[in-house]
């Protein structure tokens, strides 16, 4: 038998095992490509819900800051407060009137004499309404003579101030002439804890 009555003998068998081949690569080609566009799909829903979380993380991860911030910002105010405004008035009444002559003396201005009235509050009916602590506000006058720029200069530094100066009031007492310097009052107020197990005391004056 030569070799073309073989190869035409064998060529349907070999035909048929070609075409078999043939359509069992395509299934499985098709099969593995369905595979993988399911599992990119997959994928792409696991990437988009991964982003999704970190987005939500990064949202609580900021307002967690904001309230750490907040509450260090508190904490530094509660601080204060008890340092410097809540201080009894042993150590708030001279560090107060230090800082006062301090102040007026960096604007330029001669220290006045100042006049004190202390008031105790709560006091009367307000004293039984559950305040915990009675504190002393002392109220101070500030007669002082300058010109425009230094008076504004003390009004600003007062507000500026760490002793918790209020400024209640501020009145023209007269002009020099020429309007170069302002006669000026200013009623300046603060506050301090009146020490425990000591009498509420009545209004009293003094000056210095």
């Amino acid at each position: 038998m030569t070799l073309d009555d073989l190869i035409r003998k064998r060529l349907g068998t070999l035909l048929a095992v070609g075409a078999a081949v043939v359509v069992a690569n395509l299934v499985l080609y098709f099969t593995v490509v369905q595979r993988m566009d399911h599992s990119a799909e997959s994928a792409k829903d696991t990437v988009s819900r991964n982003r999704k979380v970190i987005r939500e993380l990064e949202g609580r991860e900021k307002a967690a800051a904001a309230t750490v911030e907040r509450v260090t910002r508190d904490k530094q105010v509660l601080r204060d407060l008890e340092s410097k405004v809540l201080a009894t008035r042993e150590t708030r009444l001279v560090a107060a009137q230090e800082e006062l002559k301090k102040i007026i003396e960096g604007c330029g201005i001669l220290m006045p004499n100042l006049g004190y009235v202390y008031q105790t509050i709560p006091k009367g009916r307000e004293a039984s309404a559950g305040w915990q602590r009675h504190y002393v506000k002392v109220s101070i006058s500030v007669p002082v003579v300058g010109t425009y720029p230094a008076i504004k200069k003390l009004i600003a530094d007062l507000q500026a101030s760490p002793q918790f100066f209020l400024i209640d009031d501020v009145s023209l007492t007269s002009q020099a002439q020429g309007g170069v310097e302002l006669h000026v009052n200013l009623a300046v107020s603060t506050y301090f804890v009146l020490p425990a197990g000591q009498a509420a005391a009545d209004d009293a004056g003094g000056g210095a």
